[in-house]
């Protein structure tokens, strides 16, 4: 994480170039590992340009998704299945061109993270209005008990 965050990769757009084009033909090879290192590096790399950029504040963005974590998880989690389940039959049918599917795939981790994301703070924002947020607050911890012989 280091790494990431003091490497800039302006210096470096020729090297994160290539590695974006050697993920894009270890995809083609039916190797996708590398092309889902190479998104969750850049996504990684664009919330910490965010933060050094804007700042922490309490209304930062990050600080909002921070705060709200259970409920983007708890929520990520039925939207990341919905969508498995919904791409995964066209996908394995091969019923798109290869073009397609690689879009697919190089959007697809930004626009799930956008649409989880917001989903997750309106079911948060519904649930604090509906429940007093009874859904999304840690349990409480019961009172000690002290036993006396």
């Amino acid at each position: 994480m280091t790494y990431v965050k003091e490497v800039p990769l302006r210096r470096h757009l020729l090297m994160a170039s290539l590695l974006t084009v050697l993920a894009v033909g270890a995809w083609l090879f039916t190797i996708s590992l590398l092309l889902s290192l190479v998104s969750i590096v850049v996504i990684m790399k664009l919330f910490y340009q965010y933060e050094q950029r804007f700042g922490m504040r309490s209304t930062s963005l990050l600080n909002v998704i921070g705060t709200n974590t259970i409920a983007i998880y708890t929520t990520h989690r039925i939207l990341v299945e919905i969508f498995s389940l919904t791409l995964l039959a066209p996908m394995n049918a091969a019923r798109w061109s290869p073009q397609v599917e690689l879009t697919l795939l190089m959007v697809y981790p930004f626009v799930s993270l956008f649409i989880c994301t917001v989903a997750g703070l309106l079911v948060r924002k519904l649930s604090q209005r509906a429940f007093s947020d009874l859904l999304f607050s840690p349990p409480s911890l019961p009172a000690a008990v002290s036993y006396s012989r």
